[in-house]
């Protein structure tokens, strides 16, 4: 595997028919400090081709360009390099897809997945005002998934350095947790173990209705935590999370919407698992976020320690929902 360099690298997947454009794409994102990983000129020669692109070339970079014109839509490589599982895997590791066609007629023909994204027209005419953006989105995308992995690395340093606080603790403690610990956690348990209230807007077929229900905000939260990339807290990530798991609950449905009654910041915070986090960057621009702290995984820790997973039901609907019309 080549050897990664400190700034962005770009692959890019395109169909021969249109090289000439995209080697232009490709002299420019150089100019602009970006590496590039292009098949005509990255694969040695005698190097397995497969093997280069889907092991030396689409896991090292930051984002993938895929350029689609009417000849993309008859490559099989490309319909390889950009096959939904495989970009849902690299998207999951921070690489970020970023779709273009030559026209709005090429859009209207590409997978309903590719065409629910950005697809911006790219093409002679407009080339160099949608390079610049280009350029910002890569840049962009470089940063956050370096920023990314960053805390990623910090969280598994502080999660080691735990577990081997927790392995000198239990030598001398047979709990590991300080009496304070134990009173607090306990408390926040029993806060954290209620249900809480939202409702629910269920469509099927020509129908559609409101029905009131709970959620257990422990179990849903702890997933939530488990389930994402950065350990940053949203609104609107979490309640996305609370409906994915109904939508599993009740897959009969059809479509469901749901309203949480309450925010959960700000409750978090004063239990001491989310902390302000604020991002001066070198631009004019700022970044704020809530972050999970440290004491969050100490708290799932002393769950698990005792065995605690929470005597709520995952959901609980006054009015069942998937019922036999």
């Amino acid at each position: 595997m080549k050897e990664r360099v400190n700034k962005p690298r770009a692959f890019l997947s395109y169909s021969n028919q249109d090289s000439e454009f995209v080697e232009k794409i490709q002299t420019d994102l150089r100019n602009c400090q970006i590496e590039t990983w292009r098949d005509r000129t990255d694969i040695r020669d005698g190097q397995p081709w497969l093997e280069s692109i889907f092991e030396d070339g689409l896991p090292t970079c930051d984002v993938i360009i895929a350029y689609f014109t009417p000849n993309t839509l008859n490559s099989g490589m490309v319909a390889k390099e950009v096959d939904a599982a495989q970009i849902r895997q690299l998207e999951d590791s921070g690489v970020r897809f970023l779709p273009y066609v030559n026209t709005t007629e090429t859009r209207k023909k590409l997978r309903l997945d590719i065409r629910r994204l950005q697809c911006p027209v790219w093409n002679d005419e407009n080339y160099h005002e949608k390079l610049s953006t280009v350029v910002a989105e890569i840049w962009r995308s470089y940063m956050e998934r370096n920023i990314g992995n960053a805390i990623l690395h910090e969280r598994n340093k502080r999660l080691e350095l735990e577990i081997k606080f927790q392995q000198l603790k239990a030598q001398s403690n047979a709990s590991g947790f300080t009496s304070q610990e134990e009173k607090e956690f306990t408390c926040v348990y029993g806060k954290l173990d209620e249900s809480r209230e939202m409702s629910i807007r269920a469509y099927k077929k020509n129908a559609s209705r409101t029905v009131s229900g709970s959620f257990s905000v422990l179990k849903l939260f702890l997933s939530f935590v488990s389930s994402i990339y950065r350990p940053v807290f949203e609104k609107s990530d979490f309640e996305g999370h609370v409906l994915a798991e109904l939508q599993k609950a009740y897959p009969n449905e059809g479509y469901l919407g749901l309203d949480v009654k309450k925010d959960l910041s700000a409750e978090l915070r004063t239990y001491g698992f989310l902390e302000w986090k604020d991002y001066q960057t070198e631009n004019p621009f700022r970044h704020t976020e809530y972050q999970f702290t440290s004491r969050l995984y100490r708290f799932a820790f002393w769950l698990e320690v005792n065995n605690l997973h929470g005597d709520k039901p995952l959901f609980e609907i006054a009015d069942e929902l998937n019922q036999t019309e």
